[in-house]
């Protein structure tokens, strides 16, 4: 036991106790294993093993990912702080068949500590902060490059009369403008489309998340960790005979120009921010632009959880995808607060560079029909059931213009949903009589809608909603 401690500690990883996935419990599972014990006859009958966290996991391919981000960070902090003295005196002349990361690293903090002491002639006091990478995790953001985003640029999305309101339009213009929200920006391009001290603002960032104790840095280091994996491969650790760890060969090359961020349709994502822009801004002419921009915020939440728990029913539409990177590429947990600022705008180009055009406006039009089943359920809802719908999720289907007396699709849904959820059956005996599918949203539609929602909560109906349309299962 004592032997995987130190194992452990060499390798940098924090030793937590009481902790989701405690290396406490993956060293007694060392021990266990050394002896040749089954987990199951080494716990109490009465504990599952798996609620104990970490028992399951004796940390070795933690470990070697630990040590190998270790040596690269070393490696990196050592060149910035005494100018690469032993890299210059093995390598005179930089191979320029060398692709690997590691030397990737080494030669930009080369060249940016070399702009630092140029700029410490007339700012001491600035080079002097980013002196040691590792004691100032701010100043290592600065020194990787950490992106500036270029002034904003007037919207070109207007509404069809050519009016919009001071504050819809000065929302367009905020959520169309040029430029990324730093550090988000990069995760939404992808591990394999980053460059060098794009990583290394990313792994700024998550220095500071540990810092604050911010849950984010969980996110941040399983960027870190795919990155290094596609670039040097996810295969063990090697080790000279001294015991320190090889420096790894990459195994591909390592962009060299940061690339714009794109939807996932490849459109520019000035694009795609447009057209859901135009989206949320009609909804904002009819309930005003907090309501709409609190759809926003709804169903990016759902987009999100769905991504993290059934990837696969929302991967982009028309689109091969690995299911397994749409968790990453999910946008965080946004307070819905009808407030866009930074974290909102952010999870937008995040959802939009993960999922695309089309499954944003999804999840627009969900969040609309969630608040709307909140509100009724609340018993202030300001809105018509027919109307919501229609409007919500007409565009994604037969889009605005329907022919008078046709049955649209998502009014069949609504009750469908309704019925699912409340009508009289065999085992709902205190139901309501089931609604006619005629996709005609009349008072007897509206009212079984309303009784739905005041019984249920918004999550389940909104989710039943999606599921007869076929937009997250």
């Amino acid at each position: 036991m004592r032997s995987k401690v130190g194992e452990i500690g060499r390798s940098g990883l924090r030793y937590r106790v009481g902790l989701r996935n405690a290396t406490s419990n993956s060293v007694i599972r060392t021990a266990i294993d050394t002896q040749g014990i089954a987990v199951e006859d080494a716990v109490p009958p009465a504990v599952p093993a798996e609620k104990l966290d970490g028992i399951g996991n004796s940390l070795g391919d933690e470990i070697d990912d630990a040590r190998r981000q270790k040596l690269l960070r070393e490696e990196l902090n050592k060149g910035v702080r005494d100018g690469f003295p032993d890299h210059a005196s093995k390598q005179p002349d930089p191979d320029p068949e060398d692709q690997s990361v590691s030397a990737g690293l080494l030669a930009a903090a080369a060249r940016k500590k070399a702009a630092l002491e140029e700029a410490a002639r007339e700012k001491p006091a600035k080079a002097a902060t980013a002196e040691r990478f590792e004691d100032a995790p701010e100043a290592l953001a600065e020194a990787a490059g950490a992106r500036k985003d270029p002034p904003s640029t007037a919207s070109s999305v207007t509404p069809p009369d050519g009016k919009r309101t001071p504050d819809v339009a000065a929302f367009v213009a905020e959520m169309t403008k040029e430029g990324g929200v730093g550090v988000a920006d990069i995760l939404a391009k992808g591990p394999l489309n980053v460059t060098d001290e794009e990583v290394r603002t990313v792994m700024a960032a998550r220095q500071r998340a540990i810092a604050m104790g911010d849950p984010d840095a969980d996110r941040l280091f399983r960027f870190e960790k795919a990155f290094f994996d596609q670039t040097f491969g996810s295969g063990p650790a090697e080790f000279d005979e001294t015991g320190r760890m090889v420096e790894p060969e990459a195994i591909r090359a390592v962009p060299e120009k940061s690339a714009d961020v794109a939807t996932h349709d490849g459109e520019p994502m000035t694009t795609g921010l447009g057209r859901v822009a135009e989206r949320i801004a009609a909804n904002a002419d009819k309930a005003g632009l907090p309501n709409a921009v609190r759809a926003l915020q709804a169903g990016l939440n759902l987009l999100g959880q769905a991504a993290r728990e059934k990837p696969e029913t929302v991967a982009p539409r028309d689109r091969q995808v690995d299911v397994k990177q749409l968790a990453e590429a999910a946008p965080g947990q946004l307070k819905e607060d009808g407030r866009f600022g930074d974290k909102t705008r952010s999870g937008a180009r995040a959802a939009l560079a993960g999922f695309g055009i089309g499954r944003v406006n999804d999840a627009l039009a969900l969040g609309r029909f969630r608040n709307f089943a909140h509100d009724t359920r609340q018993d202030r809802a300001h809105e018509d059931v027919k109307s919501v719908t229609e409007e919500a999720f007409g565009p994604l289907f037969a889009g605005p213009n329907v022919p008078p007396g046709a049955v649209r699709h998502e009014a069949v849904a609504l009750q469908e949903t309704v019925n699912d959820l409340g009508a009289r059956s065999a085992d709902r005996p205190g139901g309501f009589e089931p609604l006619k599918l005629d996709g005609d949203i009349a008072e007897k539609t509206r009212d079984a809608f309303k009784r739905v929602a005041t019984e249920k909560d918004p999550e389940t109906v909104t989710r039943r909603m999606a599921n007869r349309l076929g937009l997250i299962a």
